[in-house]
C-alpha cells in the first residue's frame, strides 16, 4: 500500500508540474510579440564528468538598447551553434531581457513530458492494487 501512495503522489506531483510548465511557457508565449533578429555573440561551455553543453549568448537590439543574454536553448553538440549565426527571436516589449528563440516556448514541450511520466506513475500506481 505504501508503494501505492507514492507512485499515486509522485504521479500527481509530475502532472501538476508538467501543467504548471505549460501554463508558464504560454504566459510567456503571450508576452513575448516583439520580433528582432539576434546574433549569436559568444558560445558558453558547461562541462561535467561526462559531457559538454553548449549554450549561445544572443545580442539584439530592442527599442533602441541592445541586450545580451543566454539563449533559453543548449546543445551538447560542438557545432550546433556558431559565433556570427543570427535567429529570430520574440521578446517581451516590457522586459526585453524575456525572449524566445525562433518564438517558441520550450516549457510546453517539457511540461507535456512530465504530465506523460506523471500518468505513468499513476497508472502504475492503480496496477499495484
Amino acid at each position: 500500500m505504501k508503494a501505492f501512495f507514492i507512485s499515486l503522489l509522485g504521479g500527481i506531483a509530475f502532472v501538476l508540474f508538467g501543467i504548471l510548465s505549460i501554463r508558464s511557457g504560454a504566459q510567456k508565449k503571450k508576452r513575448c510579440t516583439e520580433s528582432a533578429v539576434a546574433m549569436i555573440v559568444e558560445i558558453q561551455v558547461t562541462r561535467d564528468s561526462k559531457k559538454s553543453t553548449y549554450t549561445p549568448v544572443l545580442e539584439f537590439v530592442a527599442d533602441g538598447k541592445t541586450i545580451q543574454r543566454r539563449g533559453n536553448i543548449s546543445s551538447h553538440k560542438k557545432r550546433e551553434f556558431k559565433v556570427g549565426d543570427t535567429v529570430s527571436v520574440k521578446y517581451n516589449p516590457d522586459d526585453p531581457g524575456e525572449f524566445l528563440e525562433n518564438g517558441k516556448s520550450y516549457g510546453i514541450g517539457f511540461g507535456g513530458i512530465l504530465i506523460g511520466l506523471g500518468l505513468v506513475a499513476i497508472v502504475g500506481a492503480f496496477t499495484q492494487l
